[in-house]
């Protein structure tokens, strides 16, 4: 943790907001995330920010596929996906991705069905049985999203999260960043924290079309420019979270 402000302010031009990549290490495994804000010239927060992740590990996730769906086919069999850090592609002004439907990853071989030794098995029961399903217009199924969240001791985490019904059966009010939903998989995240003086959270990486200006800005009022960041930091959320049969309850 570190005392805000953590350096005299740096501006990028905001050519580069949606180029940029969080460095990372080549000789050791991490997992970085760093929060991206565009400012206006006189240091206030009007457009956009992102969250860019990077490192050189996989995510991999491995979970029961009965903790989303009360089927027998699911009895026994355990979902297997994986992807770099660069492939979670967090929305733009948000901490959560789009949801990925089940079947779909099950059909494009991005979800692998494993058994109970984590050895990969046929997935043509458990996928036909979703198949049947969707031809029917049954909202038999699951979804899943990832999402930057905050812990109460804040530490950043990835988390991959759920909701027991199809992609296209989820309302617009379940995309939300700050629904319940069930929690898959959690991994912690490597981020600059500031904590003094009141300000906690991600300590941004700043851009903006004149930086000198928004510089001068935020170096002539850090108080000011605090009080900025915290609006997009406040973003991060200590989510909620739910069981399949209280998912099941208020979709």
């Amino acid at each position: 943790m570190a005392p805000f402000p953590l350096r005299d302010f740096y501006v990028h031009e905001n050519s580069e907001f949606l180029g940029y990549q969080t460095p990372t290490s080549s000789t050791s495994e991490e997992l970085k995330a760093t929060l991206l804000i565009q400012l206006s010239d006189d240091g206030t927060v009007q457009d956009h920010f992102r969250i860019s992740l990077a490192g050189n590990i996989l995510i991999q996730a491995v979970i029961k596929a009965s903790e989303v769906l009360d089927i027998p086919e699911a009895d026994g069999v355990f979902l297997f996906a994986q992807c770099s850090p660069q492939e979670v592609n967090l929305l733009m002004d948000s901490t959560v991705s789009e949801f990925s439907d089940l079947l779909t990853g099950l059909l494009d071989n991005t979800v692998l069905t494993l058994n109970e030794q984590y050895q990969q098995i046929p997935a043509k029961d458990f996928r036909d049985a979703l198949l049947a399903a969707n031809e029917a217009g049954q909202p038999l199924g699951a979804a899943f999203r990832w999402a930057v969240t905050v812990t109460l001791s804040k530490q950043l985490n990835i988390q991959l999260q759920a909701l027991p019904v199809p992609e296209r059966f989820i309302k617009p009010a379940y995309r939300k960043e700050n629904i319940a939903t069930m929690l898959m998989f959690s991994l912690p995240l490597q981020a600059a924290m500031g904590d003094g003086d009141g300000f906690r959270g991600p300590y941004p990486v700043l851009f903006a079309n004149t930086p000198s200006a928004a510089r001068a800005a935020l170096n002539q009022d850090p108080e000011k420019a605090k009080m900025e960041f915290q609006k997009v930091i406040s973003r991060f959320l200590h989510m909620e979270y739910v069981t399949l049969a209280e998912a099941r309850a208020y979709l």
